[in-house]
């Protein structure tokens, strides 16, 4: 009991300073940016922002969230893990605090709430929590290429195809023993992951069974549903601003500059994201301060409302954890 106070205290000590780092680090990007642009028109774009879309932007971003916590419920139940709608939504927000980590993966933080409420090894969590992330781009991938054949444009479909591809070969890798064996093989050589190794060798079973056949044909196209609940969130951004872009090109815009920070692995895609979104806008005849300001406002909307949300569940869920 006294260990697990002990670890309780240390994660939200861990959650706080990650939270100031956080804000610091967004404010001084945003603060950049806005600098480059020009103030006084960003500042008359956000004046006139039509307040009438944004109940319903929390509504799209907030139904997202739980369309992603139902979907860990189902992997978890995958992995013979049983818990209620209410704990899924909890956790899974939990696990949001760290989006601004690398690619998301400070999300593992769901692993110790497993551990310390359940009682359930990370051999069993973190394995569901990777292949979550992995059918998170699998859907954006997915949505992305649905609506390419609404508005082809080279610029979106040169990403996509290349992301694709890589998710190919992990997935080939993952389902092959003798070549799982051998990449494992090869990162041990490597001293900072040397010691994870093992455990992935031990969670292989896990993933096996999270990437069978029976569940990608069920967590692919309920992921490609979440995101284009977020897309929806992002195109009434869009109509926020008065923009006249349809919803396959506000998607396209959206989806593939998030697509270009994950796969950056900077903390959050913080810099990457907006900056692509912003050039995308740009060759889309947006000028540079209205486009500045959407890309701001879209991301306070989106992710980081998603963020905050995640340091009222995760201290929630660890003061729950007794």
């Amino acid at each position: 009991m006294f260990e697990e106070l002990i670890v309780r205290m240390n994660l939200l000590k861990s959650i706080k300073k990650r939270g100031l780092l956080i804000v610091f680090f967004v404010v001084a990007f945003y603060g950049v940016i806005v600098l480059y642009s020009d103030y006084s028109k960003i500042t008359h774009s956000f004046h006139s922002i039509q307040l009438i879309y944004f109940p319903f932007i929390l509504f799209s971003v907030i139904l997202g969230i739980f369309l992603k916590s139902e979907r860990q419920r189902f992997l978890l139940k995958a992995v013979s893990i049983n818990i209620s709608i209410k704990d899924s939504f909890i956790i899974f927000n939990a696990g949001q605090t760290l989006l601004i980590t690398p690619g998301g993966v400070g999300s593992v933080i769901k692993s110790v709430i497993f551990k310390q409420k359940f009682g359930h090894s990370f051999s069993k969590t973190i394995p569901m929590i990777l292949v979550e992330r992995y059918f998170d781009m699998a859907g954006i991938i997915s949505l992305i290429s649905i609506f390419l054949v609404f508005r082809f444009s080279i610029e979106f479909i040169i990403p996509t195809i290349i992301v694709a591809i890589i998710m190919l070969i992990v997935i080939f890798t993952i389902r092959n023993k003798k070549l799982f064996l051998n990449m494992t093989k090869l990162f041990k050589k490597i001293k900072i992951i040397n010691k994870y190794i093992d455990s992935a060798i031990e969670s292989r079973n896990n993933l096996l069974v999270l990437t069978s056949k029976k569940n990608i044909a069920y967590a692919l196209p309920f992921s490609i549903l979440c995101w284009f609940v977020d897309a929806v969130a992002v195109y009434l951004c869009f109509l926020s601003f008065n923009l006249n872009f349809d919803i396959f090109s506000t998607s396209l815009i959206s989806l593939t500059s998030l697509v270009l920070g994950t796969v950056s692995f900077l903390p959050g895609g913080l810099g990457i994201t907006e900056i692509s979104m912003m050039g995308f806008l740009v060759n889309h005849g947006t000028n540079i301060s209205l486009a500045t300001a959407l890309v701001i406002y879209t991301r306070i909307m989106t992710i980081w409302f998603s963020t905050i949300l995640g340091f009222l569940s995760a201290k929630f869920a660890l003061k729950k954890i007794e």
